[in-house]
């Protein structure tokens, strides 16, 4: 059996990478695993340019926040999705979920909800544990146990 998984957030498609395997880096073989990515979104036209090139042809250039639930292929299995990290780092202004971007997870939120995939993964920054003074992890955790299936979240 292979996994179905949608990516949001994308880039150039690193974490997606992960997922798949398939690859060799600095010496080290990465076997195949059982996950195929059937979509993939990004608002980057390079990273989605880069990612068609470098994996498979299945990055499209949305913004995530507008996606509708009619362009979200069926049975998806995993979610992944590195959603923006200027407002958490460490070396931004660390505005968190106080400001626009720093609420884009929710988009991914409201895909989960969406798809109830089997799992998610969620990435960010370190500095997200320590965003508007521990507020930003708590909040976003609960969004994320909220979801779909009533997910146990981790950090």
């Amino acid at each position: 059996m292979s996994y179905r998984v949608l990516s949001l957030f994308s880039g150039a498609g690193g974490m997606d990478l992960g997922f798949r395997g398939g690859f060799e880096f600095l010496a080290d073989k990465y076997e195949p695993r059982k996950f195929q990515i059937v979509r993939a979104y990004d608002n980057d036209p390079k990273a989605v340019e880069t990612y068609n090139r470098n994996l498979e042809p299945v990055c499209q250039l949305k913004d995530v926040t507008s996606l509708t639930p009619d362009e979200i292929p069926s049975h998806i299995h995993v979610v992944l999705g590195g959603f923006p990290c200027q407002d958490f780092s460490i070396s931004g202004k660390r505005q968190g979920i106080t400001v626009s971007r720093g609420k884009l997870y929710q988009a991914l939120v409201k895909v989960i909800e969406w798809t109830n995939p089997l799992v998610f993964v969620a990435e960010n920054v370190k500095g997200l544990l320590s965003a508007n003074d521990g507020l930003a992890i708590r909040v976003i955790t609960e969004d994320f146990a909220k979801a779909g299936m009533g997910y146990r979240v981790y950090t």
